[in-house]
């Protein structure tokens, strides 16, 4: 069920990078799709081949708004990448401290990667003329 899901999310994703009204709520719709049912994968499949699938749904959401400067698919990929690893590294690692840094360390990767995708992005300006007008 989860891999429908996350069909489905790429599907708005995908219509919310045309043209149409409403565009944003259609890719945070996607995203929030994507990001609420891959962690299913992850409980449902376990181990390694349900990592490395939902690894990857993550890094095709935050690269795409990486290259797209789309802001809510670098969060939602940010946030779905600190939850597989997360997960992923508590189910299989048994040493407790092991389990925080690598948490942490992930975390603190994906905010300093996130933090400069969004201090890329293109600010509108606002010109002002000397005469008012």
């Amino acid at each position: 069920a989860a891999l429908l899901f996350v069909v489905g999310g790429t599907f708005l994703l995908y219509l919310g990078q045309q043209p149409v009204g409403l565009a944003a709520v259609l890719r945070l719709a996607g995203v929030v799709t994507i990001v609420a049912s891959t962690p299913g994968w992850l409980a449902g499949v376990g181990g390694l081949l349900g990592f490395a699938p939902a690894l990857a749904v993550a890094a095709a959401l935050f690269w795409s708004g990486f290259v797209l400067v789309r802001v809510e698919q670098v969060v939602g990929g940010a946030l779905l990448t600190v939850i597989c690893v997360a997960s992923y590294v508590f189910d299989n690692v048994r040493n407790d401290v092991m389990q925080g840094v690598t948490v942490i360390i992930v975390g603190a990767l994906v905010l300093a990667i996130t933090t400069t995708v969004l201090r890329r992005r293109p600010r509108q300006r606002r010109y002002v003329t000397t005469t008012g007008a």
